[in-house]
């Protein structure tokens, strides 16, 4: 008996100390980093995937355009669309791609067919930037001179952005992004560690990117890329001085496809191919390879949240029966896990979530339950793209 109790704290309590260790380091006072204004900026590239978006293209277009210089270009690959994206992102100045395929549909094919396209006059950097996104004025020199100096894949901070007249659910949604995407990227990135892809505002060198497969599949294809470049030596590097935002669906109803989709994602990610990578950067002896998998491996902030209140409903049971340390231990690794989060919130998402509304996390982590159960019975496997 106490073994398993044991065996559930350190079980729970591990990619806690990752969230704890992460925010933690987020959170201190740090030395700016130095800036590279006058380096040499390289030609890119602008991949950008594209379904149905004719709602936003425009917008998303408005932000790119006017940063590209003299020899750039901004490939539009209009993917399975019925709608008019394509014309539009011509007449702003887009090149666009034109694909359709009823067996081989998402994200993952249309870069793979992108790249595949720029074989023939290749950038020196290639950024992918989702088609739903406004990029940071100045963001695209940042994100191609730093790919290019450091001849590695380049993260930059991704935002999903709520309003302050969003419903408490929004924020709190919003909150777990900036965990995830910002806290816990800048504490790995000054842990001098890997940096998690994130699917949009990623910059690489044109030797890299055109060696990898893309057309995967995968719900979580920037998770799957960004473990085969670390696996192949080419770990990303997080880059906060660029951003990109965006923001969530308007409809519950779509909030949840788009939540369904990322978080079964991650789940797959976590039984199928976490254990994988872990096993091969063990056999290269990559010190930091193995922790960008211990990483990838921590649960969704809310399914986590979830097991770590389980944990202790069951440890507490078992303190009843005189098993009193693991409750003990699994109450104090609790208390440093929300301490981090309130710190993080503190320290990054003030404006973003108040006091009060913190007081229902609780229910939003529940009211959850069904987009995990449903990974158990009714897993999604298909792409499904988000309406705006």
């Amino acid at each position: 008996m106490e073994i398993l109790l044991w065996a559930i704290v350190i079980f729970l309590l591990l990619p806690a100390a990752v969230v704890v260790l992460e925010c933690s380091i987020a959170c201190m006072p740090w030395r700016a980093e130095q800036t590279h204004t006058d380096e040499f900026r390289p030609h890119v590239v602008v991949l950008m995937p594209a379904h149905n978006e004719s709602a936003v293209i425009a917008k998303t277009l408005d932000s790119i355009m006017p940063q590209l210089m003299d020899g750039d270009r901004l490939l539009l690959v209009a993917d399975n669309c019925s709608d008019d994206t394509a014309a539009i992102a011509e007449t702003l100045g887009a090149q666009v791609l034109k694909r359709f395929d009823d067996e081989l549909r998402g994200k993952s094919y249309a870069l793979a067919f992108g790249v595949e396209t720029l074989r023939e006059s290749p950038p020196e950097v290639l950024i992918i930037i989702d088609a739903d996104c406004h990029l940071q004025s100045g963001s695209l020199d940042v994100l191609a001179k730093t790919a290019y100096r450091l001849n590695a894949p380049v993260q930059a901070l991704d935002m999903m952005l709520a309003g302050k007249q969003s419903p408490v659910r929004q924020k709190i949604a919003a909150f777990a992004w900036i965990v995830k995407n910002h806290v816990r990227a800048l504490g790995m990135s000054r842990l001098g560690m890997p940096c998690p892809l994130m699917g949009t505002g990623m910059a690489f060198p044109w030797q890299i990117i055109s060696r990898m497969d893309l057309a995967t599949g995968a719900l979580a294809e920037d998770m799957l890329l960004g473990g085969e470049l670390v696996v192949r030596g080419h770990a990303p590097v997080f880059c906060p001085a660029a951003c990109v935002t965006s923001e969530f669906p308007v409809s519950d109803c779509d909030t949840r496809t788009q939540r369904q989709r990322w978080e079964h994602g991650h789940l797959s990610m976590i039984c199928n191919h976490a254990p994988k990578l872990l096993k091969a950067v063990l056999q290269r002896g990559d010190l930091k390879g193995v922790y960008f998998s211990i990483d990838m491996m921590v649960p969704p902030l809310a399914l986590h949240s979830m097991l770590m209140l389980l944990g202790l409903g069951i440890t507490g049971l078992a303190a009843g029966f005189g098993y009193g340390l693991p409750f003990e231990v699994m109450l104090a690794g609790t208390g440093l896990f929300v301490s981090a989060l309130m710190l993080a919130r503190a320290r990054y998402a003030r404006n973003v979530i108040g006091i009060k509304d913190t007081l229902q996390i609780p229910f939003y982590i529940f009211s959850k339950l069904s987009v995990y159960v449903s990974y158990v019975f009714s897993r999604e496997k298909n792409w499904v793209k988000t309406k705006r």
